[in-house]
């Protein structure tokens, strides 16, 4: 499965917003031309052989996540979800490294740059490091907008 609607929205006069949810990494080959919406030629892009990511260095990348989400929470007095919701548990194979990251990088406030820079990791521990960075760097920035 390349990607599956998760969420469709009719707009009327012929137009829909959509919610996509990927199955497998994709690069664009060929832009063609768009009739009425962006479409391409695509081949799948799986990652490339590299050091296994480990159970306990997901979990660490993970409460960070958590940590920053309770941050943001207590600046702004709400209650958090639990942890598995938090983190998209369910949406992907929880034994899959590589994807659980992209999982997480889709729920956290990333720029398009660390974005693309995680998406774009050539394999799961390469995107372990983008991703853990990227995190710091959005807590950095949290806490500094807290701190006004």
């Amino acid at each position: 499965m390349l990607s599956r609607i998760t969420e469709c929205v009719d707009q009327g006069a012929n137009r829909y917003a959509l919610s996509c949810r990927t199955g497998e990494r994709i690069r664009v080959c060929q832009w063609l031309p768009d009739n009425p919406y962006p479409r391409a030629t695509v081949q799948l892009w799986p990652d490339e052989p590299g050091d296994a990511v480990t159970s306990a260095q997901l979990r660490d990348v993970e409460d960070k996540v958590i940590a920053l989400f309770e941050r943001i929470a207590e600046a702004r007095g709400v209650v958090l979800p639990a942890r598995d919701v938090l983190l998209g548990y369910g949406e992907t194979d929880a034994d899959d490294a590589g994807q659980r990251l992209f999982t997480l990088a889709s729920r956290i406030p990333l720029g398009a740059a660390d974005r693309y820079s995680v998406l774009s990791a050539p394999s799961a521990a390469d995107r372990l490091a983008v991703f853990s960075e990227a995190v710091d760097a959005v807590a950095e920035m949290v806490e500094f907008q807290l701190s006004e």
